[in-house]
């Protein structure tokens, strides 16, 4: 299972995701067994990523980053009628990722922690 956080696509014009919020799409996304991480906006003539929280809206142009597979996403741009996006550079995929929050973990192949969640370790 190649699972990954990845910019799927911009929500045009005539995107069913436009003005519905987070909390409305969540059946879809489910549906998919994708994770919406955040959204790319454009603010105030500036770049911004901000979490996808459930009040978040969308709106048109805005880029969606999810958790899925390459299947799933494939099924998010086609049946949201998203624009497909190139592939962040590194630094730029780190950057929005630091913004909202989000961290990835990358575990030896010998680590007791795969499969189980992080949560458990965490706890003491």
């Amino acid at each position: 299972m190649a699972l990954s956080i990845t910019g799927i696509g911009y929500a045009c014009l005539g995107s069913p995701l436009i003005d519905r919020s987070v909390a409305q799409m969540k059946h879809l996304y489910d549906e998919l067994g994708a994770v919406l991480v955040c959204f790319e906006k454009h603010q105030r003539g500036k770049l911004q990523f901000l979490a996808a929280l459930p009040e978040t809206v969308f709106e048109t142009n805005d880029a969606i980053f999810v958790i899925a597979e390459t299947d799933q996403a494939q099924q998010l741009i086609e049946t949201q009628q998203l624009v497909e996006m190139a592939p962040l550079d590194p630094r730029t995929r780190a950057e929005a990722l630091q913004e909202v929050g989000a961290a990835e973990l990358m575990l030896a192949p010998e680590a007791k922690l795969i499969g189980k969640p992080l949560g458990d370790e965490f706890q003491n």
